[in-house]
């Protein structure tokens, strides 16, 4: 795999970490042909690069993942400014063939921070070309509120995986074991709505390993109240298993059947038995002849 770095994202490092000092900088701007003269800044500063050992390390955090490189035909990193434009994307062209392209701020070279980004990031890509993960080539696109809440779980299922898996290859580096931490502490607000118990065994099967596959990420973040081997307890200030609020109101079980068609429209594996707060069966019995999703309705989550 071909590795190239863009012209702005080794000027950059250059100005960020270069000398103060440099004779041999100062005199290309003597050049007097424009397309020359930024030509030999670029080659000025990409020798600076390879010299102060920047190249080397970002290629040695590329051979850290064979699989990518052995995947894909090229490589390239550009400069981004902010924290939010950073990313790491595979993109495949008309003939199917694999490009990487990695957004990276300059600062992450020169503070060290670019090594666990990046392995974040390839961890990512590593899974997507992994058979034993089994990516597809398309994920379904879902515009509904449901489909939003559940690309939001695979997101953070996905995330855990991957530090989780990071944690374990690079113990020494502790960014990993804080970003479970986050992981955590969101995994317990994304499935509040699971008794405790079943929340643990769900974290530690998301977080273990082996790894799950994405399938089963997919699944999970889908609907995860069908992997219970019982039906909801409608407890007094339980959790409802649609908005997530804990309810002293739980809705009879005529009014669930009623609104079992319109409710699964919306949670594919949701039962009657399963139970459901009294203001969600309303909404649902409302909606049900509407155009617009009950979800839409719902009480938000905070």
């Amino acid at each position: 795999m071909k590795v190239r770095f863009d012209r702005e994202l080794l000027e950059a490092a250059y100005l960020a970490a270069g000398p103060s000092d440099d004779p041999d900088r100062d005199d290309l701007y003597e050049i007097r042909n424009d397309r020359e003269r930024d030509e030999a800044f670029g080659a000025h500063h990409a020798r600076w690069f390879r010299k102060a050992g920047f190249e080397a390390a970002l290629l040695g955090a590329f051979a850290e993942w064979p699989r990518i490189g052995a995947s894909c035909e090229e490589a390239v990193l550009r400069r981004v400014r902010n924290p939010a434009d950073e990313f790491a994307e595979l993109f495949r062209d008309p003939e199917g063939l694999a490009r990487v392209g990695v957004g990276l701020r300059a600062s992450r070279l020169t503070d060290g921070s670019f090594l666990p980004f990046l392995r974040h990031e390839f961890c990512h890509l590593d899974d997507m070309f992994d058979p034993a993960f089994g990516y597809p080539s398309e994920i379904p696109r879902d515009a509904s509120p449901s489909g939003q809440i559940r690309r939001e779980r695979y997101r953070l299922l996905w995330d855990l995986r991957v530090d989780a898996r990071l944690s374990r290859r690079f113990p020494e580096c502790p960014n990993f074991a804080r970003a479970l931490e986050q992981h955590r502490r969101d995994f317990d607000r994304a499935f509040s709505f699971m008794e405790a118990s079943e929340r643990e065994a769900l974290y530690l099967q998301a977080s273990g390993d082996p790894p799950p596959t994405h399938a089963r990420l997919w699944e999970v973040a889908g609907d995860p109240r069908h992997l219970r081997e019982r039906a909801f307890g409608e407890a007094p200030g339980a959790a409802c298993p649609l908005c997530g609020f804990s309810t002293f109101h739980w809705a009879a079980l005529d009014l669930r059947e009623a609104v079992a068609p319109a409710v699964q429209s919306e949670f594919p594996n949701w039962r009657p038995e399963h139970g459901c707060c009294a203001r969600c069966a309303e909404v649902y019995e409302a909606m049900r002849t509407a155009a617009i999703p009950a979800t839409v309705l719902l009480p938000a989550r905070g």
